[in-house]
């Protein structure tokens, strides 16, 4: 923030009734409502706005819903005359699944499932979407797109589940544990990941198994049964990067 001097700067300085301060701001989470884009309650002015959904630039707002978790690049303008509000206006604004993959379980009392090997968990702000009838009617052959919060190793708190409809394009977001640099290999939850011949340009340096722990995107070309645990899958990475 810039300085407070005895009197307002022009053009953006902090003073008294009537000054204006624009700065940057960044800001993630679920969407809560349109006109414009409300995330977590605030809301944007997308006018402008490049929004990116699923790696395509340029979507359009109606391809966004609520509950999914999005990150805006963007400026916040703050008038100080009595009774004005916080202006917020975003210049991109991102979307991307946190898991798209099979459905492998639905627990009896709907609070959970398990998807690519990561438990989903379920509560009161959790949105279903209407291409779900019914938690219960998911099946292993089904594929589904969940936005949330990875909150441990292997585990996601859903802000929205939705049916996902034609190609698996399949992304896990999760820590990595065991991995193996000689193997090319480590685990998210109870998926075992092969990053063989994968982009990871974007990654550290592998070396002394030094990405253990890493919060990391991982995109995959082919899923198969495997891997350790009851739920255990495995997935043949494209893409890796923090």
């Amino acid at each position: 923030f810039a300085s407070c001097g005895p009197s307002p700067q022009a053009g953006g300085g902090i003073g008294g009734t009537g000054s204006v301060a624009t700065v940057p701001t960044v800001a993630a989470g679920p969407v809560t409502g349109f006109g414009s884009v409300f995330v977590s309650g605030n809301e944007f002015d997308t006018n402008g706005a490049v929004i990116t959904v699923d790696g395509q630039t340029n979507a359009g707002e109606g391809q966004l819903k609520k509950g999914m978790v999005v990150l805006v690049n963007g400026t916040i303008s703050k008038y100080y005359g009595a009774g004005q509000a916080v202006q917020r206006t975003a210049r991109t604004v991102l979307y991307e699944d946190t898991i798209e993959g099979p459905v492998q379980s639905v627990a009896l009392d709907g609070l959970s499932l398990v998807v690519l090997g990561q438990t989903v968990l379920i509560n009161q702000s959790t949105i279903i979407d209407l291409s779900i009838p019914t938690l219960g009617s998911l099946t292993p052959i089904d594929l589904v797109e969940v936005s949330g919060f990875v909150s441990g190793p292997g585990t996601v708190v859903a802000t929205l589940i939705s049916r996902k409809g034609g190609a698996a394009d399949y992304q896990v977001k999760g820590f990595i544990t065991q991995h193996d640099k000689d193997l090319k290999s480590f685990t998210i939850g109870s998926l075992a990941v092969d990053y063989t011949d994968t982009d990871i340009s974007q990654m550290p340096n592998p070396a002394e198994n030094a990405w253990n722990g890493l919060l990391v995107d991982v995109r995959g070309s082919q899923v198969s049964l495997g891997g350790s645990g009851q739920y255990g899958i495995r997935m043949t990475a494209t893409k890796v990067k923090p």
